[in-house]
């Protein structure tokens, strides 16, 4: 599935700007939309380091996608709204990580 596919259909992808980071994260909700408290998610995460780095939103925008989809993490959400959401998502890169390889893999 593309990333157009994946937010046509059932999911969607935010960004997250902190310092010299940028977090980009795609997640879908599992069962009927409205009913399901569980998601899935997957992660890139660009560290601008040097001024020639560059974040291509395309590029990380594919790889969450790619993650989210082949091995993506699934947590409970227990009914956060949207805003409050994407930041439970965002907090749990750090308990999770990126995709379904482990806590070790917090930047795979």
């Amino acid at each position: 599935m593309d990333v157009k596919e994946f937010v046509k259909g059932p999911g969607q992808i935010f960004h997250v700007h902190e310092g010299k980071r940028t977090i980009t994260i795609a997640y879908m909700f599992l069962g009927p939309k409205g009913h399901s408290t569980e998601v899935r998610y997957g992660a890139s995460i660009h560290r601008k380091d040097t001024p020639q780095d560059a974040w291509v939103r395309k590029e990380h925008n594919k790889t969450a996608v790619e993650r989210c989809m082949k091995k993506g993490i699934t947590i409970d959400t227990d009914g956060y709204h949207r805003h409050a959401l994407h930041e439970f998502i965002r907090k749990q890169l750090y308990k999770h990580g990126c995709c379904a390889d482990g806590p070790t893999e917090m930047f795979c």
